[in-house]
């Protein structure tokens, strides 16, 4: 009769399930190492509604915890432990832009490496430029993709993560160094 009771009394004030949280997008995210957290906000969709959620992980000696807290209508009281840990999971793949980032990246140096070759020769050093702009964001996104998969609770999926980064900065990087050369040769 109790769990019928807590059953009925956790629907009245309506539990939260990670399933009810969508549309997740990172807007801000702070790396406090030193002081032993981490924060994130994300807007999303909670039950359909914009709202925006809150995260903080807090490293301890024998793991972490985690506080998940919306701004409109908090969801602390109202989601299971297990339920908060699937969210958290959920919060931190929205956290991978820099992967995207990064494969973005090597999207366009395929895009730069044609026009290097059959674009026009006035607006050949432009080519040369982007490739640059382009390493550039691979590196820099790569940092923040070793940052966010830190938090990742699934360390196997953090080293997946991780190694595809890897390879993705190898192939980048060496096929922007060919391309600039080419853009120089055309140059001098």
């Amino acid at each position: 009769m109790e769990d019928r009771n807590t059953e009925t009394k956790d629907i009245e004030q309506g539990m939260v399930m990670a399933a009810d949280v969508t549309d997740i997008r990172l807007t801000q995210a702070g790396y406090y190492w030193d002081a032993g957290y981490n924060e994130f906000d994300f807007s999303c969709k909670i039950n359909g509604e914009m709202d925006i959620l809150h995260m903080v992980q807090q490293r301890h000696d024998d793991g972490y915890g985690l506080v998940i807290r919306a701004e409109k209508n908090d969801i602390w009281d109202r989601i299971s432990g297990s339920e908060a840990f699937r969210l958290e999971e959920k919060l931190l793949d929205a956290s991978m832009v820099p992967v995207e980032i990064m494969e973005k990246s090597l999207e366009l140096l395929e895009i730069l490496d044609v026009l290097s070759d059959k674009g026009s020769r006035m607006a050949v050093s432009d080519v040369g430029v982007a490739v640059q702009f382009t390493r550039t964001a691979l590196l820099g996104a790569v940092m923040n993709v070793y940052i966010n998969t830190k938090s990742i609770k699934n360390r196997e999926k953090a080293e997946e993560i991780n190694q595809k980064a890897k390879r993705m900065i190898k192939i980048g990087t060496s096929q922007a160094d060919e391309i600039y050369e080419k853009v120089l040769a055309q140059l001098i």
